[in-house]
């Protein structure tokens, strides 16, 4: 990434908490997070804009749409809106770049939107698209319960959708996010539901094993899909302290393969997009 102009991906973040000391210093960790599984190189550093809004670059923008997922759920409750943009990257304007002005301008769309959690903007035609993807994938979420979107997370980091071309397949950095974990605690106490979910047993895991999307989505199929592997539901209720059929009772009611799906169909649509630009 050593190029003054170059096209790249930025991913804008902003917590709906403001003004919070445990915003500040959850927000530091969950990116180091991502740096720290995503291969070298791959990341631009992230930086912040204010308390409670950060920007960090990418070199593809299906990268970013899975860091944007991966950091919702690892920082839930507490509530992330994001914006995606991919367009010229300029050395010396730096963040004022126009890929990082696309970006807070649809960061700006989102919060306003109550169901969607991020949009995409590359001032491209097929802009419209992608944004139609993140919203029915935003409304899967939308939809799920405070426990549902709680779960997902103790699922994730022992089957994570994964790009070869940009992650890491071990070595993830499990005390950090248990870290996070503790972190967040105070966010949990403000909802009544969530009172027995609030520290996740991460020894109560199964070992990581990376989903890599391309190698997952079937070509003989007419739908995305396959992306929801079985045999997980013992070890999430382990985690999460308790039972195996409340487990699948969330599975099964929060759409979890669903928003899995969903989301390996706009990382199509992103890398689609991307090489049309």
């Amino acid at each position: 990434m050593g190029v003054d102009k170059m096209m790249i991906s930025v991913l804008m973040v902003e917590s709906k908490v403001k003004s919070d000391l445990r915003v500040k210093a959850l927000l530091p960790k969950a990116f180091s997070i991502i740096q720290t599984i995503y291969q070298p190189g791959i990341v631009i550093a992230p930086q912040q804009v204010t308390s409670t809004q950060w920007i960090i670059g990418f070199n593809h923008t299906s990268l970013s749409f899975l860091a944007y997922r991966f950091l919702e759920q690892l920082l839930y409750p507490l509530d992330l809106k994001g914006g995606i943009s991919y367009g010229k990257w300029d050395k010396e304007k730096l963040w004022d770049s126009p890929v990082v002005v696309y970006a807070a301008y649809a960061l700006d769309e989102a919060k306003d939107l109550k169901t969607i959690q991020v949009l995409y903007n590359a001032n491209y035609m097929e802009d419209q698209l992608t944004n139609m993807l993140l919203k029915s994938w935003s409304h899967i979420l939308y939809e799920q319960s405070e426990i549902q979107r709680t779960l997902r997370f103790s699922y994730e980091i022992q089957n994570p959708l994964f790009l070869s071309y940009g992650m890491i397949k071990e070595d993830w950095p499990f005390d950090d996010m248990e870290a996070v974990e503790l972190l967040k605690v105070p966010f949990y106490q403000a909802y009544e539901k969530l009172q027995d979910y609030q520290m996740m047993d991460f020894k109560k895991k199964k070992a990581l094993r990376c989903i890599d999307l391309h190698q997952a989505i079937s070509s003989e199929s007419y739908l995305v899909t396959g992306l929801f592997k079985k045999g997980y539901a013992t070890a999430m209720a382990a985690m999460n302290h308790t039972t195996r059929q409340n487990i699948d009772y969330h599975i099964h009611n929060g759409s979890f393969a669903d928003e899995r799906n969903y989301a390996a169909a706009l990382v199509l649509q992103l890398e689609r997009e991307e090489l049309a630009i």
